[in-house]
């Protein structure tokens, strides 16, 4: 069964063999890899088609000008072919089982429409910095939206009616598009799951601006409280302070011991 892969790709040099190479030496290989890029500066475009010339999996997409991740997602997606689609991220990396273990789990329950994993998350240089699960059930799923993300975005497999139900990714967001897509998909009562294993290295910025935490409080906050989510608002202050205390260094967080 063919899967497809989509990856934007923008000024990720750095990263950008660990993760392709993760990709085409998965144990499962009926796939198209579809990677969009969105007017990188660096190097990416040539790491990228130094590897098309050994595997003709590899499609590129080259846009014009910088478009941003939904928009470059769409134009990928719309370039597939298969059944199921897969994301990736420039910067993360996958367990070389990762498809095997996604396809076998969407084949053997199929009312599931978008399925998730854990994930190993890693610092800017590769470091290990601890493990991940997210809610498991999709009802776990459907409460924990109300205050938080509970999908890994580079993690997850769904099925391409999904994406063609929806309309695809909300071409007029320029963050949050993962969770505005789950958010409709859950209106549309489709399935969702997360796999209890690390099937990707998921890698983390610790040394992210004030501005930037203080944005994704207030994003989650107003949801919670749309919802009258006490146990969300707590959540969401929580995560505030933690993200305080990690940037002045007063405090490691568990999962990242």
């Amino acid at each position: 069964m063919l899967l497809s892969i989509i990856m934007s790709v923008y000024n990720n040099e750095r990263t950008l063999k660990d993760t392709m190479n993760s990709i085409i030496n998965q144990t499962y290989e009926e796939f198209e890899f579809i990677i969009v890029n969105d007017c990188s500066t660096d190097n990416s475009i040539e790491i990228i088609k130094e590897y098309m010339k050994n595997d003709n999996r590899i499609k590129l997409i080259e846009n014009k000008i910088n478009l941003g991740l939904p928009k470059s997602l769409n134009k990928a997606f719309n370039q597939s072919k298969a059944d199921y689609i897969i994301r990736i991220d420039g910067d993360d990396i996958c367990m070389l089982n990762r498809f095997e273990k996604q396809i076998k789990f969407m084949k053997e329950n199929q009312e599931i429409d978008i399925l998730g994993t854990g994930a190993i998350l890693i610092n800017q240089e590769g470091k290990d910095m601890g493990k991940i699960n997210m809610p498991k059930t999709n009802s776990e799923i459907y409460k924990a939206i109300k205050y938080k993300n509970p999908m890994i975005h580079p993690s997850i497999m769904m099925k391409r009616e999904v994406l063609e139900n929806l309309n695809g990714y909300d071409e007029k967001l320029r963050k949050a598009q993962d969770l505005d897509l789950w958010s409709r998909a859950l209106d549309q009562n489709m399935n969702f799951y997360n796999i209890q294993e690390y099937l990707i290295k998921y890698r983390i910025d610790l040394e992210k601006s004030y501005s930037t935490i203080f944005k994704g409080f207030k994003v989650s906050f107003m949801k919670a409280l749309k919802f009258r989510s006490l146990k969300g608002m707590t959540w969401s202050i929580l995560e505030l302070i933690r993200y305080i205390l990690v940037k002045l260094k007063f405090y490691t967080p568990r999962s990242m011991r």
